[in-house]
């Protein structure tokens, strides 16, 4: 319910795949666990298994990050402790590593514009 918005944080993104909510992320103004004066962050991106690897998480990124441009964000950033791949292959720059509750974690930023 707290992400409904559509003109500010915390703002929730769906991906559709046959009519079907297939995928989900939000933009959000911190990081869970971590403290930063880094904003804003996409997260609890999920795409459904049996339609990964199709793009949907790719585009959940492009809109995140197209909706980071539009409130007026120069950057955005990622915390994950396994979705290197993804990142890596969507252009964002891994910038740092830090640990959390005992496991490795990459922060990655990306551009907006």
């Amino acid at each position: 319910q707290s992400r409904l918005n559509t003109s500010r944080l915390p703002l929730g993104l769906v991906v559709f795949a046959n009519g079907l909510a297939a995928g989900a992320c939000a933009l959000t103004q911190s990081s869970g666990g971590l403290v930063t004066d880094r904003t804003p962050w996409v997260g609890g991106l999920l795409v459904d298994p049996g339609l990964r690897r199709r793009g949907l998480a790719a585009a959940l990124l492009a809109r995140a990050t197209e909706e980071a441009q539009l409130l007026g964000h120069e950057r955005l950033y990622a915390l994950t402790a396994t979705a290197h791949e993804l990142f890596g292959s969507q252009g964002w720059q891994r910038i740092e590593t830090v640990e959390l509750d005992g496991q490795t974690h990459a922060i990655y930023c990306a551009a907006t514009s």
